[in-house]
């Protein structure tokens, strides 16, 4: 259960650099935002919000994602 907000930083993930570097790619594109988990468990702790864009890219592809 990731209610929309997949981790990018903890629980049963470890990103590898490619990975880290497709999404700085999404941000760059406006499709997601990366934030930090403060008050969610510590601020090192970061996962992912889908922006509008990336919610009506996910859907052309459909994938049904939710903007917070």
């Amino acid at each position: 259960n990731w209610s929309w907000s997949p981790w990018v930083s903890a629980g049963n993930i470890t990103p590898t650099n490619a990975q880290r570097g497709n999404l700085a790619d999404l941000v760059k594109k406006g499709l997601i935002r990366i934030l930090d988990g403060e008050g969610l468990g510590g601020a090192w702790e970061t996962y992912i919000r889908f922006t509008d864009a990336g919610v009506e890219l996910a859907a052309q592809h459909g994938v049904d994602v939710v903007a917070k």
